[in-house]
Parts: C-alpha cells; sequence; structure tokens
C-alpha cells in the first residue's frame, strides 16, 4: 500500500498558494472558456503536488466542448456484441506496468470474451507491443489506432461511435486526456464505462465518464471516495505471475550470499521505470 505523502509545515504555505491560483484559473475558466486555456491547466494539475485531484470547472469545460461539437448521427441503434470489451488508452509502451495491465487482462479473460483496444494517441514512430497485438488477435479483438490529425472533439465523437458496439467499456488512458471523458459523459451514452485507475494516486480527466473505479490499493481507494467523491468503486489487488522454470535461490541465506551481502542484511525489491527513482 502506497503511504499517502506527509507534506512538511514549511511547504504547506505553498501548498495553499498553488491550490489559491488553480481557483483562480478554474474561475477564469468558468468565465471565460478557452480550450487552450483548459489544456494549460490539466497540465499544471497532472504535473504539480496540489492535491487536488478532481477539476469540476475542467470536466465541464470539456463536457460542454463534446455536446457543442455532438455528432447527431451517432445514437444507441447499434447492435451490441455479447461478450465484448473495448479497452480505451491513450498510449501503450513496450515498457512498464500500464501496458501489461491491459495485455494480461485479455490474456486471462475468458475464452468466450472478445477484447479490442483503441490507441487514441499512438505515434506512428511508437511501436506497438508484440504481445499487445498477440493478446487482442487471441481473443479475437481490433487494435485501433486513430489518426494523428484529428481534433479532441473528432476522437471523442469517433470513439463514442466505435464504443456502441461493445458491451463494457475499460479506460485506461492518461491522466491528461480528456478525449473519453467527452466521448462518455454524454448523457446519450448508455453503456457501461470502467476506469483502471492506474493514477489514482494523481490528479485526472473522466470522473463524469465513470460508473465503476477499479482501484489497486486502499490508498487509492481513500481518494477515490472522499477526494474525488465517487462512491462506486472496488479494490482490486493486481496479481503477480509466478515463474516456476525461474532460477530462484531457495532461500534469503543463498540470496544474501549470491549479492555479497552481510547475512543479516535486509533485501527490498521494487520495480520500475527509472525515471521513477532519485539516487540516494
Amino acid at each position: 500500500m502506497r503511504k499517502t505523502s506527509v507534506i512538511p509545515a514549511s511547504n504547506l504555505a505553498e501548498v495553499q498558494d498553488l491550490k489559491d491560483f488553480i481557483r483562480k484559473i478554474e474561475l477564469e475558466l468558468i468565465h471565460n472558456p478557452s480550450e487552450k486555456l483548459a489544456e494549460n491547466l490539466t497540465k499544471i494539475l497532472c504535473s504539480t503536488g496540489s492535491s487536488i485531484y478532481y477539476s469540476e470547472a475542467l470536466e465541464s469545460f470539456y463536457i460542454d466542448l463534446a455536446q457543442k461539437n455532438h455528432d447527431t448521427h451517432i445514437h444507441n441503434a447499434h447492435a451490441v456484441e455479447r461478450n465484448s470489451i473495448l479497452h480505451v488508452m491513450t498510449l501503450c509502451y513496450t515498457s512498464g506496468g500500464h501496458t501489461r495491465v491491459v495485455e494480461r487482462w485479455i490474456q486471462s479473460a475468458p475464452k468466450q470474451e472478445s477484447h479490442s483496444v483503441v490507441l487514441i494517441n499512438q505515434c506512428p514512430a511508437q511501436e506497438t507491443p508484440p504481445l499487445l497485438r498477440q493478446a487482442i488477435e487471441e481473443k479475437k479483438g481490433q487494435l485501433i489506432t486513430f489518426t494523428q490529425n484529428k481534433s479532441i472533439t473528432q476522437k471523442a465523437n469517433e470513439l463514442r461511435k466505435i464504443a456502441q458496439g461493445y458491451e463494457y467499456i475499460v479506460l485506461h488512458h492518461h491522466m491528461h486526456d480528456p478525449v473519453p471523458l467527452m466521448a462518455f459523459a454524454s448523457p446519450d451514452f448508455k453503456r457501461p464505462v470502467i476506469t483502471f485507475n492506474h493514477a489514482g494516486h494523481m490528479f485526472w480527466l473522466g470522473r463524469n465518464a465513470t460508473d465503476l473505479i477499479v482501484d489497486i490499493e486502499e490508498s487509492q481507494n481513500i481518494i477515490t471516495t472522499k477526494k474525488r467523491g465517487i462512491a462506486n468503486s472496488i479494490i482490486c489487488p493486481l496479481p503477480y505471475i509466478k515463474d516456476d522454470d525461474a532460477n530462484i535461490p531457495q532461500n534469503k541465506e543463498t540470496l544474501r550470499h549470491e549479492l555479497g551481502l552481510p547475512i543479516n542484511s535486509p533485501i527490498l525489491i521494487s520495480m520500475a521505470q527509472a525515471y521513477k527513482y532519485t539516487e540516494v
């Protein structure tokens, strides 16, 4: 479980100043709506430790923007394929846990289910992981990549149209991505939307688009319910895959010997991409 960070007393004033600054921008957005201002506010909220996890002003702006550019030809008359799931991602990666979750979700799904993936903002130069492609093919799904030259309103309309044909929608989008919010917060979209809360400790867009939050730890769930005001949530701890063929030492003494550590040294294991670590 990730422990909640304790802000030193000396920094509390700075945090409050940041919150006051953000509230001023929210008021400006309400009175003078601007897509650029909304984008800049989102960047600030996603990149600073303001302890703000949800912005009604931002979500309302993007919902209104979607409604003003709503494709009236999109409706709920589409035939829904039974046992079909659409996973929505902003980007996928060859490394890190974000894409691995989607891969393993699809791999471990029952055979009768069909799983497809939409990539909202994948650059042509970015490699799509072979395991993701393979998992989608094995579950008789589709890999759909949006072109880069479309606006967020065009992508939202296209995403809503595609999603009409699926029984369930699962969001794995990036925190700053407004497209799922714009696509699924519309009152005429009736499919269940599940958000896998992979960035539960941070601000993200999409509260008004989701019907169920899947948290992966208790501290995330506290933020989900208390800070974001989302009541419909569950905690689903991440499993690990045990490789019985791996060359794992049978006891800690053997491991300490192989690593050249004193016999009573504690052993800690941490796994993440390099940018998440600070040298000590």
